[in-house]
């Protein structure tokens, strides 16, 4: 999922959007997929391995 994917999904500004998926990057609920840059992608976390990966 990116910020715009997001956005698209909850109907929110892009503001929000990129707040929400920080708050949830930050709760360990996401971790960011390779790249980066404007290509950001998130992945949802499925447990302990997804943590070990930072």
């Amino acid at each position: 999922m990116n910020t715009r994917k997001y956005q698209s999904l909850a109907k929110v500004s892009k503001a929000t959007a990129t707040r929400d998926l920080t708050d949830l990057l930050e709760k360990d609920c996401l971790h960011k997929l390779p790249g980066g840059g404007r290509s950001t992608r998130y992945a949802v976390s499925l447990g302990q391995k997804d943590r070990e990966r930072k």
